[in-house]
Formats: structure tokens, sequence, C-alpha cells
């Protein structure tokens, strides 16, 4: 399974980037809502479950990255289908 909403970690955990940014995790996520929102019939709604941001709200340099991933993720899912509900689950 793909963690394609977890902004941020593929390089910070995989690839072990000391500055790690989520621009896979973004391709990844645009592919799968084009792929969504070609589907026939619609889905009734989408559910993320899990981690959606990679960054804590703990220290400048992490809440400031939170933002940017939290940008990045609401700028994103805004090409799904507003026919299709987004349904977040929060992770731990």
């Amino acid at each position: 399974m793909q963690r394609i909403t977890q902004f941020g970690l593929i390089e910070k955990y995989i690839n072990k980037k000391e500055n790690p940014r989520w621009d896979t995790e973004i391709a990844l996520a645009k592919t799968a809502i084009k792929c969504i929102n070609k589907m026939n019939p619609k889905p009734r709604f989408l559910v993320i479950g899990g981690d959606m941001l990679d960054a804590h709200p703990e220290g400048e340099k992490e809440i400031q990255l939170r933002e940017e991933q939290y940008d990045d993720f609401v700028q994103v899912f805004q090409d799904l289908d507003p026919e299709i509900p987004l349904v977040c689950v929060c992770g731990e």
C-alpha cells in the first residue's frame, strides 16, 4: 500500500533526506485523484485513513513544514470531483 497522503514521509523516512519535501506524494495523490474522478459510477465518497501530513506541530521548523504540507494537501484535493465527498480519518 502506498502512503500517498502522508506528505513528507517518503523523502524523510525512505530517502533519508535532511530537508524532505513531498513532491512524490503530491504526484501520487494527483494520479489517484485523476483515476478516482474517471470512475463510473462515481464513488459515493473517498476515505483517507491515517496520517495526512508528516510534520508534527512542535518547534518552529516543524510548524512551518506542517503549514506548507497542509496547504499543499488542501490544494491537491481540490481537484477531487466535487460530487465525491472527502472523508479524512486521522491517524495516531
